[in-house]
């Protein structure tokens, strides 16, 4: 395990008012989105929604036409050397060794560091082999050691699984949350998988019409299971979510929509029936999912730990 004094520092991230077009199209409408230090937020929802385009603005690899993004208190101008971004393509050099990849950009001196950082990631032994001796999963751990590296405080994940094998992502799952616990840098990832957001994250972000219609607290234990009655019910939860959005038109912030505040759901106890109804929304005013039922219920969250709070849980 890394030791605390090579722990990242998590950063807060908070975006206000965001707003993109290309050409004539608008992709986000007046986006806001806070995240805590060290907090692991997942964002999903359909194909155009917006997903990438937030992602690469917080990175500062693309420009808003409105709004405002601080990192840690710091606007955002241009790349901010305090994140890393891991893309669903590796982009390594072909040419360069492993080991080389790793360390790119940071001088000789890091070498060590990036030996250290392999292994870290499984691949200790496949420092001197160039990317394509590889697989493809073994290609995204170079990745992620090259992100990690540098001990950023943001981590930034564009669906880095989503061309990997069931087996390789699931494997691949696992070892970007063991990193985020002992690192202790703030993420957010991008994906179209509701199970991955629902086995990573502290909170899930729904984004429908290019605002934030939806986010919920995974209060689940980890490392979590990926099957089981609460497991299955968050990911019903947020699949309906998806699902009943569907439309292009722009949202409006109304007792409706879903915006600061997660939705508070009991995971702490199993429903009666294998499945069980899906959760109800919280007295916000939020629409309750498909098959929601009982509204007679209160909806309610226990959390074992802060996900902001770096500690690790048992």
């Amino acid at each position: 395990m890394i030791g605390e004094a090579n722990r990242s520092t998590g950063l807060s991230l908070a975006v206000t008012g965001l707003e993109k077009s290309f050409k004539q199209k608008s992709v986000l409408r007046g986006l806001t989105l806070e995240v805590r230090p060290s907090e692991f937020v997942a964002v999903v929802g359909k194909s155009g929604c917006g997903k990438s385009t937030l992602l690469r603005l917080v990175a500062g690899l693309e420009r808003a036409n409105a709004g405002s993004i601080s990192i840690d208190g710091r606007a955002v101008t241009g790349v901010d050397p305090r994140l890393r971004v891991v893309f669903q393509d590796h982009r390594l050099l072909p040419w360069k060794r492993v080991l080389e990849n790793v360390a790119l950009g940071l001088g000789p001196e890091r070498t060590e560091d990036a030996r250290i950082m392999l292994r870290h990631v499984g691949l200790g032994q496949r420092a001197a082999d160039l990317p394509g001796n590889l697989s493809g999963g073994e290609r995204q751990r170079v990745s992620l050691a090259r992100a990690l590296l540098p001990r950023p405080g943001l981590l930034l994940l564009d669906e880095p699984l989503g061309a990997l094998d069931a087996l390789t992502r699931i494997n691949m799952q696992g070892l970007v949350e063991r990193l985020w616990r002992e690192q202790g840098f703030t993420a957010v990832l991008i994906t179209h998988d509701v199970d991955e957001a629902v086995v990573l994250a502290d909170r899930i972000v729904v984004l429908q019409g290019g605002v934030i219609d939806f986010q919920v607290e995974v209060s689940l234990p980890r490392p979590r299971p990926r099957t089981g009655p609460l497991f299955d019910r968050m990911k019903e939860l947020v699949l309906g979510r998806i699902l009943r959005g569907g439309t292009s038109e722009p949202l409006k912030p109304s007792k409706e929509t879903q915006w600061h505040d997660p939705l508070k759901i009991d995971c702490t106890s199993e429903p009666s029936s294998p499945r069980g109804p899906a959760p109800e929304p919280s007295a916000r005013g939020a629409t309750p999912p498909p098959n929601s039922s009982d509204s007679s219920t209160p909806n309610t969250i226990s959390r074992s730990r802060a996900p902001w709070s770096g500690a690790s849980s048992t």
